[in-house]
């Protein structure tokens, strides 16, 4: 099993921002659907980040680990976004430069952002088919460890699912929202968010192990 690494950068004014992607392939090399699941790395100066959103990173470092161990039927790109806090400038060059056979590979968006205390599992997600598909298979896993969850439709827009959501491409924003600490000095590594980034990783490999090949499509900009 081989994992590619690449990086993806552009130019936005003075200031330039970094993609990390890791490409897992599929154990079916004729599936052409790809999941993406992201995450940003970069934090506002105010804060050390932990909740926003180290929480996340390293729910994509644990994925890594478990996917290339136990690889998909389908192909997976983990991306790390850089510019999440500036106006989501990271998520949006890449959508940008996809094409249109690359956007119509890709089957969803799972972005994890803030994985922080509290046993309140929110999901931001669209459309309204891909969250029926989403809400029964979260209401049949979350029920373990009193974790409750709520979805709301339509996606949030302040996150780096938006871009794709926007592009027509069915998102999923999950967190823990913990905004007592949001962009704050204390935003510190604590023993409830690491409990919940634990069930974060395992919810994702179920939904990526679950979730159908391809999603209804929409048109791109309707809500």
């Amino acid at each position: 099993m081989s994992v590619r690494l690449d990086f993806s950068s552009r130019r936005q004014g003075p200031i330039v921002g970094h993609n990390l992607i890791a490409e897992i392939p599929g154990l079916d090399r004729k599936s052409e659907d790809e999941a993406i699941v992201c995450a940003h790395y970069d934090t506002v100066w105010t804060t050390p980040g932990a909740y926003d959103n180290a929480s996340g990173v390293v729910a994509l470092l644990a994925l890594a680990e478990a996917l290339v161990e136990h690889p998909l039927a389908r192909p997976l790109r983990l991306i790390f976004f850089s510019g999440e806090e500036w106006h989501l400038a990271g998520s949006r060059a890449f959508v940008e430069d996809l094409n249109p056979k690359e956007l119509a590979r890709v089957a969803f968006v799972l972005n994890v952002d803030g994985i922080g205390r509290g046993r309140l599992l929110e999901v931001s997600v669209g459309p309204e088919s891909f969250e029926w598909n989403v809400k029964r298979l979260v209401d049949s896993h979350g029920r373990r460890n009193g974790i409750r969850c709520v979805t709301r439709f339509p996606p949030l827009p302040g996150s780096d699912h938006a871009p794709f959501y926007e592009a027509g491409i069915p998102a999923a924003h999950l967190t823990f929202n913990d905004w007592q600490i949001l962009h704050r000095f204390d935003d510190t590594p604590n023993d409830g968010s690491a409990e919940n980034i634990v069930y974060v990783i395992d919810l994702v490999l179920h939904l990526l192990g679950h979730l159908p090949e391809r999603a209804a499509p929409r048109a791109s900009g309707v809500t």
